[in-house]
Protein backbone atom coordinates (compact mmCIF):
# COMPACT_ATOMS: atom_id res chain seq x y z
CA UNK A 1 0.00 0.00 0.00
CA UNK A 2 1.28 3.33 -0.61
CA UNK A 3 0.93 6.71 0.75
CA UNK A 4 0.92 9.66 -0.33
CA UNK A 5 4.44 11.65 0.80
CA UNK A 6 5.91 13.28 -1.78
CA UNK A 7 8.12 16.04 -1.06
CA UNK A 8 6.97 19.77 -1.63
CA UNK A 9 9.81 21.87 -0.10
CA UNK A 10 13.03 20.65 0.28
CA UNK A 11 13.75 22.78 3.14
CA UNK A 12 10.37 22.29 4.80
CA UNK A 13 11.77 18.17 4.90
CA UNK A 14 15.25 18.92 5.70
CA UNK A 15 13.93 20.32 8.87
CA UNK A 16 11.36 17.67 9.55
CA UNK A 17 14.08 14.61 9.25
CA UNK A 18 16.39 16.99 11.55
CA UNK A 19 14.04 17.30 14.22
CA UNK A 20 13.26 13.55 13.17
CA UNK A 21 16.82 12.59 14.13
CA UNK A 22 16.62 14.87 17.79
CA UNK A 23 13.68 13.43 19.09
CA UNK A 24 13.82 9.90 18.08
CA UNK A 25 14.61 7.26 20.58
CA UNK A 26 13.98 3.77 21.32
CA UNK A 27 11.35 3.98 23.09
CA UNK A 28 9.13 6.73 20.94
CA UNK A 29 7.68 5.45 17.90
CA UNK A 30 6.34 7.87 15.07
CA UNK A 31 2.80 9.10 15.89
CA UNK A 32 0.90 8.82 12.43
CA UNK A 33 -1.04 12.14 11.42
CA UNK A 34 -3.59 11.30 8.75
CA UNK A 35 -4.87 14.26 6.68
CA UNK A 36 -8.15 13.98 4.70
CA UNK A 37 -6.83 14.75 0.90
CA UNK A 38 -9.28 17.77 0.33
CA UNK A 39 -6.38 19.33 -1.88
CA UNK A 40 -3.66 18.03 -3.78
CA UNK A 41 -0.92 16.26 -1.88
CA UNK A 42 1.72 18.43 -2.50
CA UNK A 43 -0.59 21.44 -1.14
CA UNK A 44 -1.57 19.53 1.84
CA UNK A 45 2.20 18.67 2.46
CA UNK A 46 2.75 22.26 2.34
CA UNK A 47 0.16 22.75 4.90
CA UNK A 48 0.57 19.98 7.26
CA UNK A 49 4.17 19.28 7.68
CA UNK A 50 4.72 22.32 9.81
CA UNK A 51 2.07 21.06 11.70
CA UNK A 52 3.95 17.65 11.80
CA UNK A 53 6.64 19.71 13.20
CA UNK A 54 5.38 21.56 15.43
CA UNK A 55 3.59 19.10 17.35
CA UNK A 56 6.52 16.96 16.90
CA UNK A 57 8.09 19.80 19.19
CA UNK A 58 5.22 19.77 21.45
CA UNK A 59 5.13 16.00 22.54
CA UNK A 60 8.84 15.43 22.17
CA UNK A 61 8.51 12.40 19.29
CA UNK A 62 7.92 12.51 15.94
CA UNK A 63 4.88 13.07 13.98
CA UNK A 64 4.68 11.84 10.34
CA UNK A 65 2.02 13.14 8.06
CA UNK A 66 0.43 10.51 5.97
CA UNK A 67 -2.69 11.44 3.55
CA UNK A 68 -4.07 8.94 1.03
CA UNK A 69 -5.08 9.52 -3.15
CA UNK A 70 -8.60 9.89 -2.42
CA UNK A 71 -11.49 10.02 0.46
CA UNK A 72 -12.35 6.50 0.27
CA UNK A 73 -9.00 5.58 0.52
CA UNK A 74 -8.53 8.00 3.65
CA UNK A 75 -11.80 6.65 5.04
CA UNK A 76 -10.50 2.66 4.40
CA UNK A 77 -7.42 4.01 6.80
CA UNK A 78 -9.65 5.57 9.12
CA UNK A 79 -11.67 2.12 9.36
CA UNK A 80 -8.02 0.36 9.97
CA UNK A 81 -7.15 2.92 12.98
CA UNK A 82 -4.31 3.41 10.73
CA UNK A 83 -3.59 6.71 12.18
CA UNK A 84 -2.97 7.90 15.80
CA UNK A 85 -4.06 11.57 15.27
CA UNK A 86 -6.45 12.34 12.20
CA UNK A 87 -7.95 15.64 11.17
CA UNK A 88 -10.69 14.76 9.21
CA UNK A 89 -14.17 16.14 7.34
CA UNK A 90 -16.91 16.49 9.48
CA UNK A 91 -19.48 13.58 7.70
CA UNK A 92 -16.35 11.01 7.86
CA UNK A 93 -15.87 12.27 11.82
CA UNK A 94 -19.65 11.53 12.16
CA UNK A 95 -20.29 8.51 10.11
CA UNK A 96 -16.91 6.84 10.39
CA UNK A 97 -14.33 8.06 12.76
CA UNK A 98 -15.79 8.04 15.92
CA UNK A 99 -17.46 4.29 15.78
CA UNK A 100 -13.55 3.39 15.14
CA UNK A 101 -11.90 4.45 18.14
CA UNK A 102 -11.57 8.14 17.40
CA UNK A 103 -12.46 11.59 19.76
CA UNK A 104 -12.97 15.00 18.37
CA UNK A 105 -10.47 17.28 20.12
CA UNK A 106 -10.11 20.57 18.54
CA UNK A 107 -11.40 22.17 15.22
CA UNK A 108 -11.40 25.41 13.63
CA UNK A 109 -13.73 28.12 15.67
CA UNK A 110 -15.52 28.98 12.07
CA UNK A 111 -17.89 26.62 10.64
CA UNK A 112 -18.37 25.36 7.05
CA UNK A 113 -20.80 24.85 4.56
CA UNK A 114 -20.92 24.46 0.74
CA UNK A 115 -20.90 26.71 -2.33
CA UNK A 116 -22.66 26.25 -5.76
CA UNK A 117 -20.38 28.04 -8.23
CA UNK A 118 -20.20 28.73 -11.96
CA UNK A 119 -18.51 31.17 -14.54
CA UNK A 120 -19.10 34.51 -14.86
CA UNK A 121 -21.54 34.21 -18.07
CA UNK A 122 -23.58 31.43 -16.93
CA UNK A 123 -27.11 31.44 -17.29
CA UNK A 124 -26.92 29.86 -14.00
CA UNK A 125 -28.24 32.06 -11.09
CA UNK A 126 -29.74 30.63 -8.56
CA UNK A 127 -29.85 26.53 -6.98
CA UNK A 128 -33.66 26.51 -9.12
CA UNK A 129 -31.38 27.23 -12.21
CA UNK A 130 -29.70 23.31 -12.40
CA UNK A 131 -33.27 21.49 -12.83
CA UNK A 132 -32.48 20.04 -16.05
CA UNK A 133 -28.70 20.60 -15.62
CA UNK A 134 -25.24 19.11 -14.64
CA UNK A 135 -23.56 19.57 -11.04
CA UNK A 136 -20.02 18.65 -10.79
CA UNK A 137 -19.10 17.58 -7.49
CA UNK A 138 -16.33 16.54 -5.28
CA UNK A 139 -16.30 12.63 -4.42
CA UNK A 140 -20.12 11.31 -3.22
CA UNK A 141 -18.80 11.30 0.73
CA UNK A 142 -17.11 14.77 0.78
CA UNK A 143 -18.82 17.04 3.21
CA UNK A 144 -19.70 19.75 0.51
CA UNK A 145 -21.00 17.21 -1.65
CA UNK A 146 -23.83 15.99 1.04
CA UNK A 147 -24.01 19.37 1.90
CA UNK A 148 -25.23 20.52 -1.50
CA UNK A 149 -27.55 17.24 -1.89
CA UNK A 150 -28.86 18.29 1.35
CA UNK A 151 -29.85 22.26 -0.43
CA UNK A 152 -30.71 20.56 -3.43
CA UNK A 153 -33.88 18.72 -1.60
CA UNK A 154 -34.64 21.51 0.43
CA UNK A 155 -34.80 23.29 -3.15
CA UNK A 156 -36.97 20.19 -4.43
CA UNK A 157 -34.52 19.30 -6.43
CA UNK A 158 -33.63 15.25 -6.81
CA UNK A 159 -30.26 14.56 -7.02
CA UNK A 160 -29.96 11.86 -9.86
CA UNK A 161 -33.42 12.93 -11.48
CA UNK A 162 -33.49 16.66 -12.05
CA UNK A 163 -30.33 17.13 -11.80
CA UNK A 164 -27.53 15.09 -12.87
CA UNK A 165 -24.05 15.05 -10.07
CA UNK A 166 -20.76 14.46 -11.77
CA UNK A 167 -18.84 13.11 -8.93
CA UNK A 168 -15.17 14.17 -9.19
CA UNK A 169 -12.05 12.63 -7.40
CA UNK A 170 -11.30 16.51 -6.20
CA UNK A 171 -12.49 19.74 -5.15
CA UNK A 172 -10.38 21.10 -7.72
CA UNK A 173 -11.07 18.39 -10.54
CA UNK A 174 -14.86 19.86 -9.43
CA UNK A 175 -14.25 23.15 -10.32
CA UNK A 176 -12.28 22.71 -13.22
CA UNK A 177 -15.44 20.61 -15.29
CA UNK A 178 -17.31 23.81 -14.63
CA UNK A 179 -14.21 26.20 -16.31
CA UNK A 180 -14.08 23.32 -19.42
CA UNK A 181 -17.97 23.50 -19.76
CA UNK A 182 -18.65 20.07 -18.69
CA UNK A 183 -20.66 20.97 -15.80
CA UNK A 184 -23.24 23.59 -15.35
CA UNK A 185 -22.20 24.51 -11.73
CA UNK A 186 -20.23 23.19 -9.37
CA UNK A 187 -20.02 22.55 -5.39
CA UNK A 188 -17.22 23.20 -3.34
CA UNK A 189 -16.12 24.78 -0.17
CA UNK A 190 -14.52 28.36 0.26
CA UNK A 191 -10.89 27.15 1.00
CA UNK A 192 -10.16 25.33 -2.14
CA UNK A 193 -12.36 28.08 -4.22
CA UNK A 194 -9.87 30.52 -3.06
CA UNK A 195 -6.60 28.25 -3.80
CA UNK A 196 -7.86 28.01 -7.25
CA UNK A 197 -8.99 31.39 -7.94
CA UNK A 198 -5.70 32.50 -6.58
CA UNK A 199 -3.60 30.29 -8.70
CA UNK A 200 -5.63 30.50 -12.21
CA UNK A 201 -6.13 34.44 -11.82
CA UNK A 202 -10.35 33.59 -12.52
CA UNK A 203 -13.02 34.53 -10.61
CA UNK A 204 -16.47 32.35 -10.22
CA UNK A 205 -19.75 33.35 -9.23
CA UNK A 206 -21.25 31.45 -6.10
CA UNK A 207 -25.18 31.29 -6.79
CA UNK A 208 -26.30 29.40 -3.43
CA UNK A 209 -24.76 28.55 -0.07
CA UNK A 210 -25.73 25.80 2.35
CA UNK A 211 -26.16 25.86 5.84
CA UNK A 212 -23.33 25.70 8.07
CA UNK A 213 -22.00 22.63 10.55
CA UNK A 214 -19.11 22.28 12.71
CA UNK A 215 -15.78 22.41 10.72
CA UNK A 216 -13.24 19.54 9.70
CA UNK A 217 -11.67 18.30 13.68
CA UNK A 218 -8.49 17.03 14.71
CA UNK A 219 -9.57 13.82 15.97
CA UNK A 220 -7.26 11.40 18.29
CA UNK A 221 -7.31 7.79 18.82
CA UNK A 222 -8.37 6.47 21.95
CA UNK A 223 -5.05 4.13 22.16
CA UNK A 224 -3.06 7.30 22.49
CA UNK A 225 -1.83 8.32 26.39
CA UNK A 226 -3.70 10.28 27.67
CA UNK A 227 -1.20 12.76 28.72
CA UNK A 228 0.13 13.04 25.21
CA UNK A 229 -3.15 13.67 23.53
CA UNK A 230 -3.91 16.60 26.39
CA UNK A 231 -0.29 18.12 25.12
CA UNK A 232 -1.16 17.81 21.60
CA UNK A 233 -4.81 19.83 22.52
CA UNK A 234 -3.10 22.64 24.31
CA UNK A 235 -0.65 23.39 21.48
CA UNK A 236 -3.35 23.59 19.40
CA UNK A 237 -5.32 25.59 21.07
CA UNK A 238 -2.69 28.03 21.83
CA UNK A 239 -1.46 28.48 18.69
CA UNK A 240 -2.49 32.00 18.37
CA UNK A 241 -0.43 33.03 21.12
CA UNK A 242 2.68 32.63 19.25
CA UNK A 243 4.62 33.49 16.05
CA UNK A 244 4.85 30.24 14.80
CA UNK A 245 1.26 29.22 15.58
CA UNK A 246 -0.16 32.37 13.95
CA UNK A 247 1.62 31.17 10.92
CA UNK A 248 0.09 27.60 11.16
CA UNK A 249 -3.01 29.61 10.84
CA UNK A 250 -2.37 31.55 8.56
CA UNK A 251 -1.60 28.93 6.33
CA UNK A 252 -4.57 27.11 6.73
CA UNK A 253 -6.64 30.07 6.39
CA UNK A 254 -7.70 29.80 9.92
CA UNK A 255 -8.45 32.37 12.99
CA UNK A 256 -8.42 30.02 16.19
CA UNK A 257 -9.13 26.50 17.45
CA UNK A 258 -11.54 25.80 20.05
CA UNK A 259 -12.13 22.19 22.05
CA UNK A 260 -14.13 19.79 20.03
CA UNK A 261 -16.75 17.51 21.03
CA UNK A 262 -18.63 14.60 19.59
CA UNK A 263 -21.62 15.78 20.54
CA UNK A 264 -21.09 18.69 17.81
CA UNK A 265 -21.51 16.43 14.96
CA UNK A 266 -24.69 15.20 16.06
CA UNK A 267 -26.37 17.67 13.38
CA UNK A 268 -23.96 16.41 11.02
CA UNK A 269 -25.67 12.76 11.83
CA UNK A 270 -28.78 14.23 11.52
CA UNK A 271 -28.22 15.32 8.04
CA UNK A 272 -27.20 12.02 7.16
CA UNK A 273 -30.20 10.09 8.05
CA UNK A 274 -32.45 13.09 6.31
CA UNK A 275 -30.20 12.55 3.52
CA UNK A 276 -30.40 8.30 3.35
CA UNK A 277 -33.90 8.64 3.61
CA UNK A 278 -34.60 10.69 0.26
CA UNK A 279 -31.50 9.98 -1.68
CA UNK A 280 -30.71 6.62 -3.71
CA UNK A 281 -27.82 4.82 -2.68
CA UNK A 282 -26.14 4.77 -5.89
CA UNK A 283 -26.10 8.96 -5.38
CA UNK A 284 -24.35 8.96 -1.84
CA UNK A 285 -21.97 5.83 -2.62
CA UNK A 286 -20.38 3.69 -0.76
CA UNK A 287 -17.63 3.83 2.29
CA UNK A 288 -16.49 1.52 5.10
CA UNK A 289 -18.69 1.60 8.14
Amino acid sequence: MRYTTRPVHVLIIILFLGWYGAVRSDDSSPLQFGVFPFLPPAQLESLFVPVAIDLSRTIERPVQFRTRPSFAEFDEEIARQTYDLIYVQPFAYARLAHRNGYDAIVRNEAPVNAVFITTENSPVKKIGDLRGKVLATPPSSAAVTLLGIQLLLDNQLQPGRDVRLDNQSSHFSCIRRVRIGKADACVTAKHPLRVFEKKSGIHLRTVAESITIPASTFAIHRRVDPALRDKLVQRILGWQQHEEGRRILKYLHHTSYIPSHDSDYDPVRKILVEIKKTTPADILGTSPD
